[in-house]
Formats: structure tokens, C-alpha cells, sequence
């Protein structure tokens, strides 16, 4: 369980999340070094990191690695199928069993078990 640090001003609330997105739109991804240098930062502030990957793949090529090879830079990271493969429709997200866990139970409760992919077959 995440520490609370500050007793400040509600105005002054603490980070629970750092929310990083690899690669842009424009092409841009972040350093490995800096990536790395967030994330034990945020582990030593217990503060959770998050990557955008819609364009991971996009990323990934940019560095040469695999998806396995930055996994020591994020909690949780969602990958779009639809930028950078082509596909359709679809999307993933990784992270730890309890990470997911929360994470499934908090798409239900946002509506997020409608099956998109038959909404798009049916031409709905």
C-alpha cells in the first residue's frame, strides 16, 4: 500500500501514477535510460508507471528490442493492435496478475464488456 507523504493542501495532492506515452504520433520515443531512471524513481516513491504503447511496435523498432526487453520500465502498458500491425480492431494490456485483476474489474464497471469486435461485424 501506497505511503502517503503529505499532510499539504488538498490543491497539492500526491502522484499515484506516472503516465508515459512511447512513441508519439510524431515518431518520438523516449531514451531506455531515461525510462529506466523514471521508473526507479517511481519505485522508490511508490508511485505505479504506465506507458501508452499504441505505438509500441512503432517504438520498439526504433530501438531494435522486443516487447520483453523494456518490461523493467512500466507497471502497466496498453498496446493497440490497430496502430503500427494494421489490424482492425484490438488491443491488450500487460502487467501483473493483480494488476489486471483491478484493471478488468474497473473495465466492467466503465461498460467495457461489450464485445467490439461483433458491434463492428454486425455494421451496428
Amino acid at each position: 500500500e501506497r505511503v502517503r507523504k503529505s499532510s499539504q493542501h488538498v490543491t497539492f495532492p500526491d502522484t499515484d501514477l506516472i503516465f508515459l506515452e512511447n512513441g508519439t504520433y510524431r515518431g518520438q520515443v523516449w531514451d531506455l535510460n531515461d525510462l529506466r531512471q523514471i521508473k526507479k524513481i517511481a519505485e522508490e516513491n511508490k508511485v505505479a508507471v504506465h506507458i501508452d504503447g499504441a505505438r509500441i511496435y512503432n517504438a520498439l523498432e526504433t530501438y531494435g528490442l522486443q516487447p520483453k526487453d523494456i518490461s523493467d520500465c512500466y507497471d502497466t502498458m496498453t498496446m493497440c493492435f490497430t496502430k503500427g500491425l494494421c489490424c482492425p480492431v484490438g488491443g491488450a494490456i500487460l502487467g501483473t496478475r493483480e494488476h489486471i485483476k483491478k484493471l478488468k474489474s474497473i473495465r466492467k464497471s466503465l461498460g467495457g464488456g461489450i464485445m467490439h469486435t461483433s458491434i463492428l461485424s454486425t455494421g451496428i
